[in-house]
């Protein structure tokens, strides 16, 4: 809860420090200010760095699996690596796009979501994945909100 809270502050922060600008159309919105996309990007990086970490702490898991379960851990890995690529991505071009912050938004509330459920189960590493993709959810979900993500369908 504390998370959410400090997120929220980092938030309502960034949001008093935006600009106003004059749309296509004539009406006045707020731009994006520097500080707002500084933080969102420190997020995303964050998110980035720690995909990254996990991409390379798992290839002892995939050179270890067995037969059985080599694949998955391979294709872990490499999703992994994706996430730091996507997660670098918006970092640095965040409203140019559309569907991007969506998506990964929604594939990690779900990751979230299904991990919770596992924990009831007794689930290998179900309680460390949760809060790890929580935290990861509240930070994507600010940085969606600070750096305008949502702006990228004005665009096209």
């Amino acid at each position: 809860m504390k998370l959410l809270h400090t997120a929220i502050e980092i938030v309502a922060f960034a949001k008093s420090s935006a600009t106003t600008a004059v749309s296509e159309r004539g009406q006045a919105m707020a731009a994006p200010s520097r500080v707002r996309d500084r933080v969102a990007a420190g997020l995303m990086l964050i998110g980035a760095l720690g995909a990254a970490y996990s991409c390379v702490s798992s290839v002892g898991r995939v050179l270890a699996a067995d037969q059985a379960t080599q694949q998955g851990e391979a294709w872990r890995m490499v999703g992994f690596a994706l996430f730091a690529a996507l997660f670098t991505l918006l970092a640095f071009r965040p409203r140019r796009t559309p569907w991007l912050w969506e998506l990964l938004i929604a594939n990690k509330l779900a990751l979230t979501i299904i991990e919770a459920l596992l924990i009831s189960r007794h689930a290998a590493d179900a309680v460390a994945t949760t809060v790890a993709d929580g935290i990861l959810v509240v930070f994507m979900i600010a940085a969606y909100i600070l750096s305008r993500g949502y702006a990228s369908w004005r665009t096209r």
